[in-house]
């Protein structure tokens, strides 16, 4: 509901606040290592980073853009940032409302999506999920989530490991979190990553 969700809102500026802050110092050593290519050109790993997407320039995004291939996405547009640390696609809510449409209708195996809610599991319970196949994965646990191998992973979170092949969508309150687990499963070996900024401020408003 709203209250509940301005509820969450109040708690969430301390959270992300405390949050960004050990992971600027876990993450400064490859930071640093990377440094030499965190300067190229806008868009050009965010697109690389979803490889079935074919190019696209439609009026009022970057000239990187990237539309999906899936016929259940035809319509929408994908804008590609490259921030100092990795690349993502970051999406609105239009497309993640498509993404999640594709993602229920045909699953994991038709999509290719798996989408993750990195909010901690209170947040979630007061607002609900997204979508029913939302799942929960706490920033705190993502590093060590990914570490994992893939029986392990699905015994400690009741989902299989996302492979390769995937699009990996994160979600949080705000975005800001969601931004951080693209970085840190950018750093585990996925690059197919998509972060849906508005997180469920937006959506359930």
């Amino acid at each position: 509901t709203l209250s509940s969700t301005k509820y969450i809102s109040g708690k969430q500026h301390e959270t992300d606040m405390k949050t960004a802050t050990y992971f600027r110092v876990a993450t400064l050593a490859s930071m640093t290592t990377r440094l030499a290519t965190s300067f190229a050109r806008p868009g050009v790993g965010g697109a690389s980073a979803l490889m079935r997407h074919r190019a696209s320039v439609p009026a009022g995004y970057p000239s990187t853009a990237a539309r999906p291939s899936s016929p259940h996405q035809n319509n929408i547009h994908f804008a590609s940032f490259s921030t100092s640390r990795n690349a993502f696609t970051s999406i609105g809510k239009e497309e993640m409302e498509a993404i999640l449409e594709d993602y229920e209708g045909g699953g994991r195996e038709e999509s290719e999506y798996v989408v993750l809610d990195v909010r901690n599991v209170d947040e979630v319970e007061a607002t609900g999920k997204l979508s029913p196949n939302v799942h929960t994965l706490p920033l705190p646990e993502v590093a060590g989530a990914f570490a994992l191998e893939g029986d392990a992973f699905e015994s400690s979170y009741g989902f299989a490991k996302p492979n390769p092949d995937e699009t990996i969508v994160f979600s949080c309150m705000m975005g800001k979190r969601a931004e951080m687990a693209a970085d840190i499963a950018s750093n585990a070996g996925y690059s197919k990553l998509v972060v849906y900024g508005g997180g469920a401020k937006e959506w359930f408003s």
